[in-house]
């Protein structure tokens, strides 16, 4: 799948996950911008209206921004940052869509570092938890 495709797909899975906190109107203003900024292929400012939106919502964000916001610093070989980001999906998130994640492309150049697997053992039992409620 190309990066375009993974987006899309990202996007309309979790328009609608929170981690339940109903967002800020600056939150909203500010991930709006990073999502339009993601599409075009802008990873460095998306990222800093993420940053933004983030910490205009005490910190609290949707699982679909903080996965873009993690797949941007990803690509601009931000590791350690993509890995807060990915941590926060997989812990606070119950992020467990695995094959979205290992599918991904823009992920690939975290395949080697040792949070990889780390991150993915996470999503999984997330994954497995779902199923069983």
């Amino acid at each position: 799948m190309n990066k375009t495709i993974i987006s899309i797909l990202v996007i309309t899975l979790f328009t609608t996950s929170a981690l339940s906190q109903t967002v800020t109107k600056e939150y909203a203003l500010y991930s709006n911008r990073g999502d339009s900024l993601f599409l075009i292929g802008e990873y460095d400012k998306a990222v800093v209206q993420y940053t933004k939106a983030f910490e205009s919502n005490s910190g609290l964000a949707k699982v679909a921004h903080r996965y873009k916001a993690a797949s941007c610093y990803s690509i601009l070989n931000s590791v350690d940052s993509a890995f807060v980001q990915l941590e926060k999906i997989a812990n606070k998130g119950k992020f467990s869509q695995v094959d979205l994640i290992t599918a991904d492309p823009n992920f690939k150049n975290l395949y080697k570092d040792y949070r990889w697997n780390k991150t993915i053992a996470i999503i999984k039992r997330n994954e497995e938890e779902k199923s069983i409620n």
